[in-house]
């Protein structure tokens, strides 16, 4: 029995240890359209459309291309693509931590919100939210974003 304890301690804690490593992103090697709505907070604040390419790879994702429409939003264009999202320790019931590494927004009279690294989450139907508040760049930044992806973005072995 002495021999027989520090194995299964051994094997628990291992157990308890494996859901807090990252996971990855699914279906992997895939294209995705991300479309919602972002509010930034500059000089002024606007809300525009969203619309977000992003990719999947064996281990994390990217964001490679971003727009946003509506009033006064033709001024504001991404910044340093691709931004690398990466699924983050942690969540519940499917909704699972992100991380957006370098989110750079550029403004055409050129200043600069980021490059920031923002925590979101992904839902367990694809939506991707995340909200920023007092980021800097040359002027200071607050933003909030929600999109969902088609199809949808999942974190593996949470189908």
């Amino acid at each position: 029995m002495r021999n027989i304890l520090p194995i299964l301690l051994v094997t628990v804690s291992l157990g308890i240890a494996s859901p807090a490593a990252p996971r990855n992103f699914a279906p992997t090697e895939a294209t995705f359209t991300a479309e919602g709505f972002m509010a930034l907070t500059s000089r002024r604040s606007v809300t525009c459309a969203a619309h977000f390419r992003l990719s999947t790879g064996d281990k994390n994702a990217s964001i490679t291309a971003a727009s946003f429409t509506g009033h006064q939003c033709a001024t504001i264009r991404a910044a340093q693509l691709p931004w690398r999202v990466s699924s983050e320790p942690g969540g519940f019931s499917g909704f699972h931590p992100i991380l957006i590494h370098g989110l750079t927004l550029q403004f055409v009279h050129g200043a600069t919100c980021g490059p920031t690294d923002i925590r979101g989450k992904l839902n367990p139907h694809g939506r991707i939210t995340f909200k920023e508040i007092g980021f800097e760049g040359t002027t200071p930044c607050s933003i909030d974003v929600g999109v969902s992806t088609t199809p949808h973005l999942e974190v593996e072995g949470e189908h």
